[in-house]
């Protein structure tokens, strides 16, 4: 996504005056930011704001559109060997993902998407978006207004032109990663004030760039334009080939299966349903030639985050199931502990997406069904939540608090890890001793305070005196805010576990 994918704005208050060391230039009012972007004239009735452009993403040059309705809905898609396509009725939002995959986007991907597309396009100054800003203060070349999202959790700084009163930058923050987005080149559209030139720097150093060349305002069909994306049927199933997968588990307490890539047997796989994208090493992608199709950033458990290659495959098979042209984060493995140097990957959503999984870790034992069989009894289901392409359930903990857990197959030798948002929130070290340790995940080490908790529920599963790890981490993936905490093997072994991740539900089922 361009800028859109990363920025959300809700707004708060504007204030009408900031000075600085002897400066008293008053900041803009709102109703001056609206003059200045001419928000007046954005989409109304049966029309919407249509761009299409040039861009260099992902270290790939190629070409983009956004389609932005009246209400604040919008289709935004990206060509290329990366292709992607959001599409939003205002409220909903949902994603065909670079692997061909849909699914609704929630949690901090829906925010980061959406209100980010009403930055870009100025639909944030709309009466009908609930933007809110704090008070801008002068910062010397611009002013500089802090925001953040109410009931969510991204935060941004805008720097607005001083003379212009127009975005000219954005800072987001995130538990993930970092990111700035700069806007220039302003031009009239049929009365608006938009940035044709939008600059995306990650905290990693990779930039990608999209440039406007065409804009206007015309008549769509608004129900058209926020219809939820087709899926294009990258996946098939061979019933002739068994559903039960040939796994083992490993020294560090991984599942681990076998693939076929190419045509070509690999090594072994980690199956972990924390990995929001597939991972292969440099050596395996070389022996099996897969080429590079682009740059993306890695982030993981830890606060370290790195930029990486894209590779591509033809197909990859898995037991019953075929994908084509998916898509490897290049990372090498023995790197993040020394135990994995003969993994040659990881997998994970790309195969979750596609199936229904049925997990028994104690055994260990999998099965991968195809979603759209359905027949045959049916587990007890409860709602999923995917958040940054991972499993959340609803679940509990002492003091009878409640919120959403991660479900990650891949956290071995782990029962809960508790984010270090809700630790601070319901004050968990409260009255709580311990040494400070660490463990080292896909990010960089993170680090904690082993303790017990009373109780913690899971999808109506209750346990008692569990043994937790209070993360004291201020980035990464134990600093998600969106989840209370991450749910590990030892948890999940004790459970049967179905991931029907088409139909956003699951069952955990006491073993």
């Amino acid at each position: 996504m361009t800028a859109a994918g990363t920025l959300a704005v809700a707004i708060f208050s504007w204030a009408t005056l900031s000075t600085l060391a002897g400066d008293t230039t008053p900041a803009p009012t709102l109703a001056e930011i609206r003059r200045a972007a001419g928000s007046a004239h954005l989409p109304s009735g049966g029309q919407c704001l249509s761009i299409q452009g040039d861009a260099r993403f992902r270290g790939t040059e190629t070409t983009y559109a956004l389609l932005l309705g009246p209400d604040g809905s919008f289709r935004h898609s990206i060509d290329g060997p990366l292709a992607t396509l959001v599409a939003s009725d205002g409220n909903q939002v949902w994603q065909r993902d670079a692997q061909s995959a849909v699914f609704e986007l929630e949690l901090l991907m829906k925010e980061a998407f959406q209100l980010g597309v009403w930055f870009d396009t100025g639909y944030w100054l709309s009466p009908d978006a609930a933007v809110v800003i704090h008070e801008p203060e002068n910062v010397g070349s611009g002013f500089r207004v802090e925001l953040g999202l109410e009931n969510g959790w991204l935060e941004a700084d805008i720097t607005l032109d001083r003379q212009t009163h127009l975005p000219a930058r954005v800072d987001l923050k995130t538990f993930a990663v970092d990111a700035s987005v700069e806007y220039s080149d302003y031009r009239p559209v049929g009365g608006l004030n938009l940035p044709h030139v939008i600059k995306v720097v990650h905290e990693a150093g990779l930039a990608d760039e999209f440039r406007v060349q065409d804009a206007e305002i015309l008549a769509c069909s608004v129900e058209e334009l926020s219809r939820m994306p087709q899926g294009i049927g990258d996946a098939s199933f061979d019933s002739s080939r068994p559903s039960r997968l040939e796994l083992r588990r490993i020294s560090t307490g991984h599942i681990v299966v076998k693939p076929v890539i190419d045509g070509k047997e690999t090594g072994w796989f980690i199956l972990d349903s924390g990995a929001g994208a597939s991972v292969i090493t440099p050596a395996a992608a070389k022996r099996l030639g897969l080429k590079a199709i682009g740059k993306s950033v890695l982030a993981g458990s830890g606060a370290n985050v790195a930029t990486t290659t894209l590779r591509a495959s033809d197909s990859f098979r898995l037991g019953p199931m075929t994908v084509e042209g998916l898509v490897f984060l290049e990372m090498d493995l023995g790197a993040v502990a020394p135990a994995l140097r003969e993994i040659e990957g990881v997998i994970g959503w790309d195969i979750l997406i596609r199936a229904r999984v049925e997990f028994d870790l104690a055994a260990p034992d999998v099965r991968l069904l195809d979603s759209a069989g359905g027949s045959g009894a049916q587990p007890e289901w409860q709602p999923l939540v995917l958040h940054g392409k991972r499993p959340l359930v609803r679940g509990g903990v002492e003091g009878d608090h409640w919120g959403l857990f991660m479900l990650d197959t891949g956290a071995a030798n782990t029962t809960l890890v508790m984010h270090s948002p809700t630790v601070e929130r319901l004050s968990l070290l409260d009255g709580r001793t311990g040494a400070t340790n660490s463990f080292t995940g896909a990010g960089g080490s993170s680090r904690y305070v082993p303790s017990r908790l009373a109780w913690v529920e899971l999808a109506g599963h209750r346990y008692t005196d569990l043994p937790v790890r209070l993360s004291l981490d201020k980035a990464g993936g134990m600093a998600d805010p969106y989840a209370f905490g991450t749910v590990g093997v030892n948890i999940l072994r004790d459970l049967s576990l179905t991931f029907d991740y088409p139909h956003q539900r699951i069952a955990l089922q006491k073993r």
